[in-house]
């Protein structure tokens, strides 16, 4: 989610300028949370080893240049396999180590038909965002970034400030919990957290642009597909084609985007 909110700030030009589940606005303060869904594969659990063996998709160029998709790859380095070790049934709490690795996240489980369901990463809690994963008996895992708190805005601009220079968001400020307010005349507010992505306005002065930012997902075809063509209309785009570089597909209005960034632009001159 942090992900999807830096990327839509700077890819609008604000910074650039210058140098399953939803939630609307007023409900993100929603005790079970928001749930962004960034990355999907499929998995088989063993309950003799407690083991998730995750086979992750495939989406790149083979040896021929050719674009190779895969919805579950075959080979050892789309497979990955994470233990549930010490299980405390008490705490809801267990240690997961993916192997071959020595070290292992406490994870608290947040669910009822064990193991099945949510499962919260509780070392990486940090002002209300906490790295997750959930898996079914269907056989479909997902990597999930959790928001848990009562003023997104407020909560999110720390994490924007960490990325980005002071003297790019020295403007940034809080309006209130689903708008962030930048050279005065500026806004950012937010529409829906989805578990796809982000919907947004951004405007300034008489002029407002709404803006979504979505994830793709190498699960499905289409995605690899789409992440693809963008890359290949990419000017910027580095020589190999990497799927998690093109994996939120970015919408707006080009002409409102345009008048919107003059206007940006030109304030920032003054």
């Amino acid at each position: 989610m942090k992900k999807l909110l830096f990327l839509s700030v700077s890819a609008l030009g604000l910074f650039a300028c210058s140098g399953e589940n939803s939630s609307s606005s007023d409900s993100s303060s929603q005790k079970d949370g928001v749930e962004i869904v960034e990355m999907q594969a499929n998995v088989k659990y063993d309950k003799t080893d407690s083991a998730l063996t995750i086979s992750l998709p495939v989406c790149k160029l083979d040896a021929n240049g050719k674009l190779l998709w895969e919805e579950a790859g075959s080979s050892l380095e789309s497979k990955k396999v994470l233990v549930i070790k010490g299980y405390n049934a008490a705490k809801k709490t267990a240690k997961i180590v993916e192997l071959g690795d020595d070290d292992s996240d406490s994870y608290r489980y947040e669910a009822d038909e064990f193991p099945y369901g949510l499962w919260v990463d509780s070392e990486t809690e940090s002002d209300n965002f906490y790295d997750a994963f959930s898996f079914g008996e269907n056989g479909e895992f997902k990597k999930i970034e959790l928001y848990r708190g009562d003023c997104f805005a407020k909560d999110i601009l720390p994490e924007i400030r960490d990325e980005f220079d002071d003297a790019e968001i020295g403007t940034l400020s809080y309006k209130n919990c689903s708008e962030i307010t930048f050279l005065e005349k500026g806004v950012i507010k937010l529409k829906d957290l989805e578990s796809d992505g982000i919907n947004f306005s951004m405007s300034y002065g008489d002029v407002s642009c709404d803006i979504s930012v979505k994830h793709r997902y190498a699960v499905y075809e289409e995605d690899c597909k789409a992440a693809y063509e963008e890359f290949l209309t990419d000017e910027e785009a580095d020589k190999k084609f990497e799927f998690d570089d093109y994996s939120e597909a970015f919408v707006g209005d080009e002409e409102c985007l345009t008048e919107l960034f003059m206007k940006i632009a030109i304030a920032q001159m003054k």
